[in-house]
């Protein structure tokens, strides 16, 4: 059974020679990458960089949602393992989905991705992966496209749906969910899958071919390549648990089992998991944080409080919690 830290090493020793640039540091959680937001996507700005400097990467980076509802397979803190790489087009932009280079570049992307899936010896009948239909998108007030100004059309992901039937099951969607697109001035857009592992969302693959210019859709060398959750593949390797399947998750219940036996019962899994990951979110918290951002500490916060007082522990717990993941070795 693959333990994070053989993921991860595995993960390593695939990439080295795929990637001409390897990642070594992670973002800074708490930047300016995502306005207001904590590093809620790994190596923004480096991708963002791609169709302007040429060249193909691969990093872990270190993430942090703590808007997201935790539960048995999503915690505040999570690190995500990215490959990405840029096609230099030569200022020689056509439509990309007529383009052989952007078909090029699709089918080497999911054709690595699926040596990936082939290198954890993952069950393809287990593998579900949705991909963009025919949309349109686009000239609306609401949602990721509400930047833009007037309506796009994009084709059907024939391309991705041609390399993938027969091998997983393939869900087609005709919604933004598969598309790659952010409400973001300067951000990338193009087609985007999802995967997921025994029901566990895994990874995502994308194909950016345009990005956002002042309300409109401006071509771009084309970039492609896909994030993979390492905790969730993990979980999704073993038992579909953070709390049973990575080893930081184990020892932190532990140590709270120490101060109270409730923190080991079923009755108080959520709190327990409150607790856990919420004093992992705070133990890589710097000092200098924007208003916004103190909100969303001060609420997490005051969850924290109320699972602690139901699970009967003391506030020195929380300090002792923190320091624990300060000094946890993830990578």
């Amino acid at each position: 059974m693959k333990t994070y830290n053989d993921i991860q090493s595995e993960l390593a020793n695939f990439h080295k020679n795929k990637a001409d640039t390897v990642l070594a540091a992670f973002s800074d959680i708490a930047g300016n990458q995502f306005e207001g937001e904590f590093n809620v996507s790994g190596f923004h700005d480096e991708i963002l960089a791609l169709p302007n400097k040429v060249r193909s990467i691969w990093g872990i980076d270190r993430c942090l949602r703590i808007q997201d509802t935790p539960d048995h397979i999503h915690s505040f803190i999570f690190h995500m393992g990215i490959f990405a790489r840029s096609v230099d087009l030569g200022e020689d932009f056509i439509e990309p989905f007529k383009d052989t280079r952007f078909h090029s570049l699709q089918k080497e992307t999911i054709s690595q991705f699926l040596e990936l899936v082939d290198l954890f010896n993952m069950d393809l009948g287990q593998i579900e992966i949705t991909y963009l239909d025919q949309i349109t998108f686009g000239g609306t007030s609401e949602g990721s496209d509400k930047l833009l100004k007037r309506k796009y059309d994009f084709p059907a992901d024939d391309i991705s749906k041609s390399l993938l039937k027969d091998k997983v099951r393939l869900i087609p969607v005709k919604s933004l969910a598969n598309l790659d697109i952010s409400p973001v001035e300067g951000s990338l857009v193009g087609l985007r899958l999802e995967v997921a592992y025994w029901g566990i969302e895994i990874g995502t693959i994308v194909f950016n071919c345009f990005k956002i210019e002042r309300g409109n859709l401006t071509p771009i060398n084309y970039v492609a390549g896909y994030a993979i959750g390492i905790e969730r593949l993990t979980a999704a390797l073993q038992d579909k648990n953070f709390l049973t399947s990575i080893s930081r998750y184990q020892n932190a219940r532990k140590t709270l089992t120490n101060f109270s036996e409730s923190a080991n019962s079923s009755l108080f899994e959520k709190e327990t998991i409150s607790v856990i990951y919420g004093s992992e979110a705070l133990a890589f918290l710097p000092k200098e944080l924007s208003r916004h951002q103190k909100e969303r500490v001060r609420i997490l916060k005051k969850q924290i409080a109320d699972s602690m007082a139901t699970l009967g522990l003391e506030e020195n717990v929380l300090d002792e919690m923190i320091s624990q993941f300060s000094h946890e070795s993830i990578l």
